[in-house]
């Protein structure tokens, strides 16, 4: 059976990926292990750790605390003090 189906309006000619287009999720793949190398690594993880018991990452502080508490957590009253191992 033939394929009838009328392509005429499309620039490239046809449906798909053009020629030589780039694959998007191994292009999202590899940005995504770029990334993870980046916050795993001792240079990163020394600096946030320095931020956060500076006191100038409240963002990390507001994404860690309710992963540990729970997100009924809204408030944190007293002294919070960190203490990291190596």
């Amino acid at each position: 059976m033939a394929n009838t189906t009328n392509h005429s309006g499309l620039k490239r000619g046809g449906p798909g990926r053009p020629k030589g287009a780039k694959n998007k999720v191994t292009l999202e793949r590899n940005a995504l292990e770029e990334f993870s190398a980046y916050f795993n690594s001792a240079e990163y993880v020394a600096n946030a750790r320095a931020r956060i018991a500076a006191g100038r990452a409240p963002h990390l502080e507001a994404y860690w605390l309710p992963k540990f508490y729970g997100k009924d957590v809204t408030e944190v009253k007293g002294t919070l003090v960190f203490k990291w191992q190596q």
